[in-house]
């Protein structure tokens, strides 16, 4: 038995120290993995913290545009305003706001952004027909110029009501 554990070699301090280093650059490189994962999740915090704001001020901007548009007839009944001159000025303002804001990294409400500025301009040319001798729809698929006016102002109150949910996943924290 003595003889046996002769001929099993010691370890030399070098190889004890190779040893220790390897373990040591092992534990080095889970460190360093961690530390890039945990950079990259405060990178998303930290954006996300920048955008959030910009995002909510976009969120009152829109709801009030599509507020505006969806109850501007009936203003206009009320004499609240008078032709489209108070709408093509909200077309305007609304576009300078949301220009202001800047890039929000939200395609779904850029596109809504898009069609309500579309859907606006549709509003303002379908109310200046109605007022004059040319009383024809903008889009073909109505009968009147008032089915057409009236189509637009129910999109105007359903993307009011459903801006929230649009909105949603860019305003929950990370």
């Amino acid at each position: 038995m003595s003889q046996s554990l002769q001929h099993i070699p010691i370890m030399e301090r070098s190889d004890l120290i190779a040893l220790l280093a390897v373990c040591f650059a092992a534990l080095s490189a889970l460190y360093a993995r961690w530390a890039v994962n945990q950079a990259r999740r405060a990178n998303v915090i930290a954006v996300f913290s920048e955008l959030k704001p910009r995002r909510l001020s976009a969120f009152a901007s829109m709801k009030d545009f599509f507020h505006f548009c969806s109850t501007y007839t009936t203003m206009m009944s009320l004499h609240m305003v008078q032709g489209t001159s108070n709408l093509s000025a909200k077309i305007e303002t609304f576009k300078w706001e949301i220009e202001r804001h800047g890039p929000l990294d939200m395609p779904e409400v850029d596109n809504l952004i898009n069609n309500g500025l579309r859907k606006a301009n549709q509003l303002r040319r379908l109310l200046n027909r109605l007022a004059g001798p040319n009383a024809k729809p903008v889009e073909a698929q109505f009968a009147s110029a008032e089915d057409n006016c009236d189509a637009i102002i129910e999109w105007f109150a359903l993307q009011e009501e459903g801006l929230r949910n649009v909105f949603d996943p860019y305003l929950k924290n990370p």
